[in-house]
């Protein structure tokens, strides 16, 4: 790690306080405080103790500042999560795909087991129970429906039934 920080020139441009003041979200906040300490002429151990992160991440948002500029200091962390089991072509097929299961069902509904199974021969894709459900979450599937028609139902039957 260099001895001392070389910190660019636009940096002293930028009222770091004053976009501070604006910022409405915690972490980039934390990094416009350090940057306005940094630009004040604190060194990187007194900022470091002042918004409580190690002097290693100071560098680090300094760097992202080089690399970047505001745009890249102020972004969010990405690759944030675990990443799906499933690519986005085969998500937005699988969309499809139940759609189609449900409507060339006669009766009943389509459960997360069978989606699985599904998901399973088709891809070679293995998901527990409970996560088939945030995958369907995620892919705007609501099973939130209304009463399934049993198998053996006869519609005309139902509709003299309801005359």
């Amino acid at each position: 790690m260099p001895k001392s920080l070389n910190l660019p020139l636009d940096f002293q441009a930028h009222n770091f306080m004053k976009l501070y003041r604006k910022e409405p979200r915690g972490y980039v906040k934390v990094r416009l405080l350090a940057m306005h300490h940094l630009q004040r002429g604190l060194g990187t151990t007194q900022v470091s103790s002042i918004v409580a992160y190690p002097r290693q991440t100071i560098w680090e948002w300094v760097q992202w500042y080089k690399d970047g500029g505001l745009i890249r200091l102020q972004s969010s962390p990405q690759n944030r999560g675990r990443k799906s089991k499933l690519t986005q072509e085969q998500e937005a097929s699988l969309s499809e795909e139940i759609c189609k299961l449900q409507d060339a069902r006669s009766g009943g509904r389509i459960n997360g087991v069978k989606i699985t199974n599904h998901i399973e021969s088709h891809w070679g894709v293995r998901y527990a129970p409970g996560s088939i459900y945030t995958l369907l979450r995620r892919l705007n599937i609501v099973w939130i429906t209304g009463r399934s028609k049993h198998p053996k139902a006869n519609p005309e039957e139902q509709e003299i039934f309801k005359k």
